[in-house]
């Protein structure tokens, strides 16, 4: 199940590391956007509108037996700059080796970028019972590092640099009822930072928590589902600030918690179709696919100079086969009817003292009314035919139709779109009714 968990966090962890077109350019010179916990300092000066501090909560079902451990992962700026011979008036600089397929290099302010180191900090594991004791406070620093390597010309240096890191993670439970226990975890940021009351953001970004992610789990007890918990724990309310905790591993189990800076629903998962992360997880891999090999040769050198992750990427995009590339066009999991063909969809008159049936196989014409789309009223007056009856998560219920004279009324018999549309009941009137099943 780890597996499973990590696969999901380090997808949600990189998301918005580099967007499209994956290059130094307007849409990247601001990334770090989700799950930032700044200096406390830096908070301070700027009266709270720049977080310090990250806290997720939530209920914990179990008794003396339980145990929780927590780790909290993020990513840690790397600041990237180039050093060497004087910038040419074209702007660019020679290399040593002309032979190379990158004869030049992108000028100092292109050549600049951040990247960043994937850290975490444990909690060890520990007894509910020793949590409503007290809190358990584990401290953690990393220092600053510099590193630099050659980049093709020996004249030229790569420098990454990373600014120190401090701060403390504190975990405590408290009591929430028979059998249950509030648990929170808080993560703050105590990194030093000079003049804070002068420093700009970019600055307090290099000390900062990137990405903030915590996994909570649970030994001898199981977590409740702050989505959508049982009504018995509908009234305990959780704090969360930052966060948002959800269920996470395979369906069913609740041994784990996963708090993301970004909403996501229990269990998430990722699309078997998807080949790897695109650094952006609200997106189509399609779409983004589709774009990168639409690049031309000098926008191609120019992503792959952008650091590590993007090379792997553009890689990746490079290596996939058609049928990989089509597979990504959609994909169906599985059709599935709330009701079955039997079922009937009431429609109550103006008065309610009547109503009609419908059911699958009834002729009806469209009487549309909410205009939500152009189809509302495209489609007013046509003749269609009943082929299912839906019901949707608000407990609604709709009739699939398609329409008589369209070409591809197979498709939409066959539950494919674009050939079949959803009505409610008060939206048709009947035709002719289907036989023995039709409408009274």
């Amino acid at each position: 199940m780890s597996d499973v968990i990590d696969q999901i966090r380090r997808t949600v962890m990189y998301e918005g590391y580099a967007l499209y077109p994956y290059r130094p350019s307007i849409k990247n010179h601001l990334r770090w956007t989700f799950g930032v916990i700044f200096p406390r300092a830096y908070s301070d000066a700027c009266h709270g509108t720049e977080p310090a501090m990250m806290q997720a909560q939530c209920l914990v079902l179990g008794g003396a037996a339980t145990a929780l451990r927590a780790t909290v992962h993020f990513l840690h700026v790397i600041q990237r700059a180039s050093h060497g011979p004087p910038v040419t008036a074209g702007g660019l600089r020679p290399t040593d080796q002309p032979s190379e397929v990158h004869t030049l290099l992108p000028s100092h302010a292109e050549n600049t970028w951040q990247e960043a180191a994937e850290l975490a900090v444990p909690v060890n594991q520990t007894l509910i019972a020793g949590l409503l004791a007290g809190p358990l406070k584990t401290p953690f620093a990393f220092p600053f590092q510099s590193e630099e390597d050659p980049v093709r010309a020996p004249a030229l240096k790569r420098v990454r640099e990373r600014q120190a890191l401090e701060g403390s993670v504190e975990l405590s439970a408290e009591p929430a009822g028979s059998g249950a226990f509030r648990v929170t975890l808080r993560v703050q940021n105590g990194s030093p930072l000079a003049n804070p009351d002068r420093a700009t953001r970019e600055q307090a970004m290099l000390r900062a928590m990137v990405a903030t992610h915590i996994v909570l789990r649970v030994h001898a007890g199981e977590f409740v589902s702050v989505i959508d918990p049982p009504p018995e724990h509908r009234s305990s309310a959780c704090a969360n600030i930052g966060c948002w905790p959800v269920l996470v591993g395979l369906p069913g189990d609740r041994s784990a918690m996963l708090a993301a800076p970004i909403i996501l629903y229990d269990y998430p998962q990722l699309a078997p179709e998807s080949p790897g992360d695109l650094f952006d997880a609200t997106e189509m891999d399609e779409m983004l696919t589709l774009r990168l090999q639409t690049l031309t040769d000098g926008e191609r050198e120019a992503m792959a100079e952008t650091d590590a992750r993007t090379r792997a990427l553009l890689h990746r995009t490079d290596s996939l086969s058609g049928d990989q590339v089509l597979a990504m066009h959609g994909a169906i999991r599985g059709m599935h009817r709330a009701l079955d063909n039997s079922t009937e969809a009431l429609n109550p008159a103006a008065d309610g003292t009547c109503r009609t049936q419908f059911r699958p196989g009834d002729q009806v014409r469209l009487r549309p009314r909410a205009r939500a789309d152009a189809f509302d009223s495209l489609l007013v007056g046509r003749s269609a035919t009943i082929v299912a009856i839906e019901r949707d998560f608000e407990d609604r219920l709709h009739l699939a139709v398609t329409i008589d004279d369209d070409p591809g009324a197979a498709e939409g018999r066959a539950g494919k779109i674009g050939h079949r549309f959803f009505f409610r009941p008060d939206e048709v009137e009947p035709v002719r009714p289907s036989g023995a099943g039709g409408s009274a």
